[in-house]
């Protein structure tokens, strides 16, 4: 018996497309912007840029900053 190989661009193109299939996930495509029945991974990620770049604001980058430091305090030895 052959072991199946699979490597991880056909695995990711399956979940696309099963999830383009699904109603619930087509409405989320359709209200980014985004068309259900052609969805490349270039889009998907640059469409998530945008969103996340227009929704920076002062505060939530006091939080990263915030967040980074807490980390590394839990991180030090001493």
């Amino acid at each position: 018996m052959e072991p199946i190989s699979a490597d991880l661009s056909t695995i990711l193109n399956r979940i696309l497309d099963t999830a383009a299939d699904n109603l619930r996930i087509a409405k989320i495509l359709v209200q980014m912007g985004l068309d259900p029945n052609n969805v490349t991974y270039d889009a998907l990620f640059d469409r998530l840029l945008e969103i996340v770049l227009a929704n920076i604001t002062l505060a939530n980058m006091f939080a990263l900053v915030g967040a980074i430091f807490l980390v590394a305090t839990l991180l030090m030895q001493r």
